[in-house]
């Protein structure tokens, strides 16, 4: 599997997960309103990153 399958799907993840971006603004806002700026966030299987890249900018590390 690897690499190769992850090329291939993560096109695929990304247009369902966009086709569904009510959830994805509701999940983001109930994340980003538990950090702060003095937390580190260690986020596994983050996938393509659509929520990883919404969050990083409030945290001290990510």
């Amino acid at each position: 599997m690897g690499k190769l399958f992850w090329n291939r799907f993560s096109k695929i993840y990304d247009f369902i997960s966009k086709k569904d971006q009510k959830s994805y603004d509701i999940i983001v806002d109930k994340i980003r309103n538990e950090l702060s700026t003095n937390m580190n966030v260690l986020e596994l299987a983050t996938c393509t990153g659509l929520l990883a890249m919404r969050i990083a900018d409030i945290c001290g590390h990510y």
